[in-house]
């Protein structure tokens, strides 16, 4: 293998590797409180992204199950605090709809980050997820007792949901997330990318200078 296919080889694993870790660390809803005893109250959605994250443009959509379209959005604001490498952005809705409606997380190209629905299937008609098939939770707020909301736990090869005391504005206890990287995926990727070129381009020279079959595989 010479080594032009060795340089392609090793980018083509990097970058596997890396778009892996990009989407671990990638902003993700992690609690929804819709529904309460009583009259709803303090009703809100949660995301939650690496600490110092840029929010700017992201937001969160609601979506109406009955027709598929959009009732509700709101901006995601930056976080109050931060837990270690991680914060939770709190956005507060009034009358966030009982279900089985749907959570839709926009980024500020219009992808769909993540699509939920509760209390029954979903899907966009319209909006920014036309087309998209919410993902159903596991488990619902009910007339359920006030300071309760739904939460994501466990990790991001194993997510679940469960019912627990809310913890808006902070890191859910459940959650076990890696440490993010000091710098954005596609910086990281940049500087590897440009060292590995600065390593082959150093080889070639010696191979010009000693002559040919010197970084023959």
């Amino acid at each position: 293998m010479n080594a032009v296919k060795r340089l392609l080889l090793v980018c083509v694993c990097l970058g596997s590797v890396i778009s892996a870790r990009a989407a671990v660390i990638g902003p993700f809803l992690s609690e929804i409180h819709y529904d309460n005893v009583g009259a709803d109250s303090n009703e809100f959605v949660a995301v939650t992204g690496p600490a110092g994250f840029d929010w700017v443009g992201w937001q969160v959509v609601l979506y109406n199950g009955s027709d598929g379209a959009p009732y509700a959005s709101a901006g995601v604001p930056d976080p109050a605090t931060a837990i270690g490498a991680w914060a939770e952005a709190v956005v507060a809705f009034g009358g966030i709809q009982n279900g089985p409606d749907a959570v839709a997380l926009i980024s500020p190209h219009g992808v769909v980050a993540e699509f939920l629905a509760y209390e029954g299937p979903v899907t966009a008609i319209d909006g920014p997820a036309a087309g998209a098939v919410a993902r159903l939770l596991p488990v619902v707020e009910n007339g359920v007792a006030v300071g309760l909301s739904l939460q994501r736990q466990g990790s991001p090869e194993d997510w679940d949901w469960v019912l627990a005391s809310a913890t808006q504005g902070l890191v859910n206890d459940g959650l076990v997330l890696e440490r993010t990287s000091a710098l954005p995926a596609p910086a990281t990727w940049l500087l590897m990318l440009a060292a590995l070129w600065g390593g082959f381009t150093r080889r070639s020279r010696v191979a010009v200078a000693d002559g040919p079959g010197v970084l023959a595989g």
